[in-house]
Order: structure tokens, then C-alpha cells, then sequence
């Protein structure tokens, strides 16, 4: 990035080069007594400014919901709310995006939270752990992760850069619902509806809830009928 104006060391010292991690003061003092370390970091301030602006415009600080962070910290660790519900929540707003941006979240909202099966939510086989439990309590407070490297390019979408998103995403489409359930649970949803929405067929004869064919039941993608539902079609 060119350079527009001089800058003061204090400036560009602040932070590490293409992020807003405050540098320690024992650090600077090290640096502005090395012309040649003084130089190098000058120059890679610049290079990496516009990753640094980038940062700052997803900088944690930056909060403009009207609901204090510990109030949203109860709302989006409720365990009424299952992966459906986290993954709508993640595409609504910025303020929200920035909360789910890491594998290590979405780990363990797939390791904690419900699924529908069927109309019914279906809660994870093994109990989750204390640490995937913390991670979803202090999800808007918890410290947003930083990057140091340069290279990463903030604006590649959500899915690719965090994979664990993309895992949920396609989970959350395997999960059916019979033509039963769906008049019983989404009344507005009828059979021409249906009729424009792909049937899956069970994979197996012995079908269980316990299973690992529970992501191959019969029916109709509960998250498609659903939105049809929600989404004034119906």
C-alpha cells in the first residue's frame, strides 16, 4: 500500500503490522533504539496497512447491537438453541458473524447442541464437554481471535475459512422429515410445496435415531421445509 502521510514511530508502533495487537512497551522501547528494526517495521506497517484496516473494521470493540454482551452471552448460550438456529444466527448480522468465526466454535456447537430429526430435536450421542460448554457460554465475550499473518484474506467467505462452518452447513441439510410430520409441525406447508422439494429416500432398512444412518432418513430436508414455511411461500 502506498505510503499517504508521515507517520510518527508511536504511530506505527502501536501495533503489530497488518493487525490491531498492541505491541508491549518493552518491545517498542527495543525497536526505536535500532535504526534497522525501526526501518523493517516501518515498512512492513505499510505493507500489511490495509490487512490492518480490514481488522479494525472486525474489531471486537466494535459493538453496535443494543443488547450488552453478557445479556447476549445468556441468549446465545441457551441450550434450547440448536445448530439450525446457530447457523441462522451467524448469517444475520456483522456484529453476529464475527462471534462465530472460528473452527473451534463451531466444534463445539456441533459437539453440544441439538439437531431436528424428524420434528424432534435430537441431542448429540456422547455428552459434551466442559471446555465445548464454556466456548458456547462466553460467546460474546470471549476474546475474538487475532491473526498475525498478513496473508490472509479477510474477505474470502465464511465457509472457506473456517471448514467446520461448511461441516455444519451440509450436516444440517441431511437431517429429514416425513410428509407426517411436516402437516403436523408446519401447517402452511402443503402437499404442493412438497411436491417442488426433494424426497430422500431412507438409506437402510434398519433405520435407529442412535445411529450414524440418522443423517439418511426418509423424508424432506427439514431446513428447506421450514423455510419454505417462514418465508411466506407457504
Amino acid at each position: 500500500m502506498p505510503k499517504s502521510k508521515p507517520l510518527s514511530p508511536e504511530t506505527y508502533l502501536k501495533f503489530y503490522p497488518g493487525t490491531i495487537q498492541r505491541v508491549p512497551a518493552d518491545q517498542q522501547a527495543e525497536i526505536l533504539a535500532d535504526r534497522t528494526k525501526l526501518k523493517d517495521w516501518e515498512d512492513r506497517f505499510w505493507h500489511g496497512r490495509a490487512a490492518q484496516q480490514r481488522a479494525r473494521a472486525e474489531d471486537y470493540l466494535s459493538w453496535t447491537l443494543p443488547i450488552p454482551r453478557e445479556v447476549m452471552d445468556l441468549i446465545l448460550g441457551d441450550p434450547a438453541l440448536g445448530l439450525r438456529e446457530h447457523l441462522v444466527l451467524a448469517a444475520t448480522s456483522p456484529e453476529l458473524r464475527r462471534l462465530y468465526r472460528s473452527n473451534e466454535i463451531w466444534t463445539a456447537i456441533m459437539s453440544c447442541c441439538t439437531v431436528p430429526m424428524d420434528g424432534s430435536p435430537v441431542v448429540p450421542v456422547e455428552p459434551p464437554s466442559a471446555a465445548d460448554c464454556m466456548i458456547l457460554s462466553r460467546l460474546a465475550t470471549a476474546p475474538a481471535p487475532q491473526c498475525l499473518s498478513t496473508d490472509v484474506d479477510a474477505f474470502r467467505p465464511l465457509e472457506a475459512r473456517y471448514p467446520c462452518h461448511d461441516i455444519a452447513l451440509h450436516d444440517m441439510l441431511r437431517f429429514r422429515i416425513t410428509r407426517e410430520k411436516v402437516r403436523a409441525l408446519y401447517p402452511l406447508v402443503t402437499d404442493e410445496h412438497l411436491s417442488r422439494l426433494r424426497l430422500y429416500v431412507c438409506g437402510t432398512s434398519r433405520y435407529s435415531y442412535a445411529s450414524l444412518n440418522r443423517h439418511r432418513g426418509a423424508g424432506y430436508a427439514e431446513a428447506a421445509v421450514e423455510w419454505v414455511s417462514l418465508s411466506g411461500l407457504a
